[in-house]
C-alpha cells in the first residue's frame, strides 16, 4: 500500500502507526461515513429532545396554574358560606327589626 496506510502479514492493516485490526480496518476507512452518520444521528436525537421535552418554567407554569384553579374552587366555596351567612344575617336582621316594630 501507499501512503502513511499499508498491510502487514498477519491482516492488521498499520495507518499512522497504529495497528488495527480488520474491523478496525474497515472503520478507519469507513471513519468519515460514519461520523456524518453519527452527526446527522446525534443532531436529530439533539431536535427530538428539543422538541419533546418540557422545560423547567412549563413545568412550573403547570403547577402555578393548578394552585390557581384549586384557590379558585376554594374562594368560590368561601364565597357561597360567606353569601348563605349574609343572607342568614340580613333574614335575621329583618325578623329583629319587624319584632321591634310591632
Amino acid at each position: 500500500m501507499k501512503g502513511t496506510a499499508k498491510a502487514l502479514g498477519s491482516g492488521l492493516l498499520k495507518v499512522g502507526g497504529l495497528a488495527l485490526g480488520k474491523i478496525g480496518a474497515v472503520a478507519a476507512a469507513a471513519a468519515p461515513w460514519l461520523l456524518l452518520a453519527s452527526a446527522v444521528a446525534g443532531v436529530g436525537y439533539a431536535i427530538y429532545k428539543n422538541i419533546t421535552a418540557e422545560d423547567e418554567w412549563i413545568k412550573a407554569g403547570r403547577k402555578r396554574a393548578d394552585e390557581i384553579d384549586k384557590n379558585v374552587a376554594k374562594n368560590k366555596e368561601a364565597s357561597k358560606k360567606l353569601n348563605n351567612d349574609m343572607t342568614s344575617l340580613a333574614t335575621i336582621m329583618n325578623d329583629t327589626s319587624m319584632a321591634y316594630d310591632d
